[in-house]
């Protein structure tokens, strides 16, 4: 009888540290933002490499996700957090990648590009337009910002306040057209008085 010959088991990937052992906070910071400036010099700009450093080094925490595991991976992630908030995805905007094609341009693959970016999403609390990591060059297309500077928004809207009165907006008497704008429709209308 012919011995029976084991299959070879495909090689796991060497992580960064063992099992159980963390990456210092001091190297931490230093190795993610070293991927991250090679990642945003070769396929991004200036503008997001600034920004992924401040991702960096909120991520550089005690209790932090990216104290284990591959760095190469959460550099990749910080990327496509910083990304998900400005709209790199988006095909219009003429700096824009795919999640495929971004992941497989910083050489990871798109699962783990995937998961370690929701982590970071979720841990962040990340919105588009996240007001603390939107880039400086998409503040003006930023809603966020736009509905916060608004006239109506901050009481601007008449300069001696003669069109809002007690029982609602009165369009006609105000300087502005867009004065009452985000008056809801079911408001009360301002009566006219009786003479």
């Amino acid at each position: 009888m012919a011995p029976v010959k084991k299959k070879k088991q495909a090689s796991k990937p060497v992580k960064a540290k063992a099992a159980g052992q963390l990456h210092s906070l001091k190297t931490l910071e230093k190795d993610l933002t070293k991927h991250t400036d090679l990642f945003c010099k070769e396929l991004l700009n200036q503008e997001y490499r600034d920004m992924c450093r401040v991702m960096a080094r909120g991520l550089c925490v005690e209790n932090s996700p990216a104290r284990q595991g591959d760095l190469h991976t959460w550099a990749a992630a910080i990327v496509g957090a910083v990304g998900f908030v400005n709209f790199l995805h988006d095909p219009e905007l003429p700096l824009h990648y795919k999640k495929a094609d971004l992941a497989n341009k910083l050489g990871v693959s798109l699962s783990a590009f995937n998961k370690h970016t929701k982590a970071l999403i979720d841990g962040f609390d990340l919105i588009p337009f996240d007001p603390d990591f939107t880039l400086p060059s998409m503040i003006p297309m930023n809603p966020l910002i736009a509905m916060a500077t608004s006239p109506t928004l901050l009481g601007e809207c008449c300069s001696a306040g003669s069109c809002c009165a007690e029982n609602g907006c009165d369009p006609t008497a105000c300087e502005k057209e867009d004065c009452c704008q985000n008056e809801p429709a079911d408001a009360p209308k301002k009566k006219a008085k009786k003479k």
